[in-house]
This record gives structure tokens, sequence and C-alpha cells, in this order.
């Protein structure tokens, strides 16, 4: 007997019930069928940088179950599915040659969701960066940019002609803060700040490359959107008509409150991929860090998309007290973290 789903609510008609997931957290398979090296499998291989020392080698192991838990979530009445694909699986040198099993996964798993009438909705990328371009300079390559649009006409031209929903990039304030910055999660390396603001520019570009190749490629009409990662401020009863704190939490979401602080909030991001343009205060601070001719690419990243996914995972209840950082989503990396030396996964 199938469960029921209360979807009874005020929420719009048209919203998208379902469930989420990401490649490196539930397909296993980590050398399966040619697959490539992610980041994430370096980097969980290192001593101390996961929990008990887990790691994604087999996970859930869905790449070896995926048509069961196709009909698992076929049981529990899920309509929409959010998967991400995982980069290294398809080209397992990041470009190049295609590895035909690893694209057939999908290929076999979009099949399956529409057969129990799942409607798949697509990540293009869920942080796992294929090692092989990370070893080449990663997201601080010029060139970044340019290999993820590749990718992403391999993806838009094998599975575009079934599926409509498409994300090009999930949370880039914690792949390139936490990653790249803190040091705590994948490829685990702490950079100075001219490498930090030239990585949030290639990303930026890889998203507006990926939303032209969308649209230029896939043969059916496609709804686009990115989903970075976000915050609300919960204004307690007392504070709900004080201007004061209202504008306090509105400025401390929707401005730059700290120009040297910029890769963990939503500010930077959100205003290239939705309003063409960065915080006046970003530019001041970090324009000569910003790669030659960097204005010409905002064009590039404010492309139009159909929705902006932010993933919410908190609210902070705010008064005229509550730090700006906290509001902004952008809290302090942890500075205490050792970076790991660089290694490689075994097999």
């Amino acid at each position: 007997m199938k469960p029921a789903i209360n979807q009874t609510s005020s929420f719009r008609p048209d919203l998208a019930w379902g469930a989420a997931t990401a490649a490196y957290q539930i397909e296993g398979g980590c050398h399966a069928d040619g697959k490539g090296l992610s980041v994430w499998d370096q980097f969980t291989h290192w001593p101390g940088t996961v929990y008990a020392g887990e790691n994604g080698d087999t996970a859930c192991d869905h790449y070896n179950r995926m048509e069961s838990d196709v009909s698992l979530m076929a049981e529990l009445g899920i309509k929409a599915y959010r998967f991400s694909l995982s980069w290294p699986r398809i080209l397992p040198q990041g470009r190049g040659k295609v590895n035909a099993s690893g694209l057939g996964f999908y290929d076999r798993l979009v099949d399956a969701l529409l057969a129990k009438n799942i409607t798949p909705w697509v990540t293009l990328f869920h942080w796992d960066y294929p090692l092989a371009l990370y070893q080449e300079g990663g997201w601080l390559h010029g060139d970044s940019p340019a290999w993820f649009a590749e990718y992403t006409a391999v993806v838009a031209d094998k599975l575009g002609i079934r599926v409509r929903h498409w994300i090009t990039l999930n949370e880039p304030q914690m792949f390139i803060k936490l990653g790249h910055q803190a040091g705590i999660h994948a490829p685990g390396v702490k950079l100075p700040t001219p490498d930090l603001v030239r990585m949030v520019h290639h990303v930026l570009c890889a998203h507006g490359r990926a939303v032209q190749t969308l649209r230029a490629r896939t043969a059916l009409p496609a709804t686009i959107g990115w989903a970075p990662a976000g915050g609300v401020s919960a204004l307690a009863a007392e504070y709900a008509k004080d201007p004061e704190v209202v504008t306090h939490a509105r400025d401390g979401f929707f401005s730059l409150t700290d120009p040297d602080d910029f890769a963990g909030g939503n500010v930077v991001w959100n205003d290239a991929a939705l309003l063409g343009r960065y915080p006046e205060n970003f530019v001041k601070a970090q324009a000569k860090h910003l790669p030659s001719n960097w204005d010409a690419d905002l064009a590039v990243m404010n492309q139009p998309i159909d929705f902006c996914g932010m993933n919410v995972y908190a609210a902070w209840a705010t008064t005229a007290a509550t730090p700006a950082a906290i509001l902004s989503f952008a809290p302090k990396a942890p500075s205490e973290q050792a970076t790991p030396a660089p290694c490689s996964a075994g097999r």
C-alpha cells in the first residue's frame, strides 16, 4: 500500500514535490566501468578529513541498485526526483573522450524514472569535480568554463530529448568557500584571496556557458535554473514591525557587508547571475584580482534562467544586534583545520 502524501497546503499548485540526492553521496561505483576520479574520491581517502574515515566508494550503491531504488521512489509516491550527474563518470578526464558506460547509466536512470511517471530534475554539478582537471588548475584555470560547457554539451545531447528540468550548479558558495578557502571540503585547500576571486568569476562564467549550451542543444524546451545556498531571517513578533530590524535583515541578506568575505554569501553570486553585475564594494576591493576584461563576462553570467533554487537549511532569529555575516549566510570559515598534503586516492 502506498503511503499517503499530504499535498494540501497553501503552496502554489505547480510546486514540484519530490526527493533529491547528489551523485557522490549515493552512487558508489568509484572505479566502476571506466569512471574517473573526482576531488571527493581523493579527499575522503586522506586521513582525518571525514568522520570515522568514511568515503563514497560504495555509499548507497545506487550505481548497482538504480532500478530497485527507482521502484522504491515510485512506491513512496515521489513525483519529482532531483539528482546530480558525476562529471568524471561521464568524462573520466573531465573533457575529451566520453565514457559510454557512465553516460549510459544516466540514460537508463532517466528512462526508469519516466517509466514510473517520476519527473527527472538533473543537476549538472554537485561538487565532484574531475580530479584530472583539478590537477590542471581546476576552477582557477581560465579554460574551466569551456570545460564545463563541453561536459554540458555531452549531457544535453544525450539526455535533452527526455529531460526538461535542469540545474547548472549546486551551492557554489560551499564548494568554493569550504573546499578552496577553509579546506574542510574537497579538494581540501586554502587559497589566498586573489585565487578565490578568479575562481568565483570562472564558476559564474561556467554557469552562464552551461545555460547557453542547454538552450542551444536540448531537444525539449528546457526549464533551467541554478541552486545557490541560502538562509532566511526570521523576525520575532516583537521585531516584525521594527523598521530598523527589517532594514538590518534585508541589508544583511541582499548587501555585501564585507567585500573581503565574499565567497560564502549570497550577494556576489546572485548579483552576477541574476542582475549581471558585481556589488560595487566587491569591485572596488577585488577588481585588481579579476581576469582582464572581466566586465565583458558579466553578460555571459547573466543568462535568462527560469528559477533560482535556493537551498535553505536554516533561519536566524533576527534582532538589530544580529551580525550581518550571519544574515548573509557567510559565517567565518573554521581557521583551525589543517590542509592535507596532496596524494592520490587508492584503488
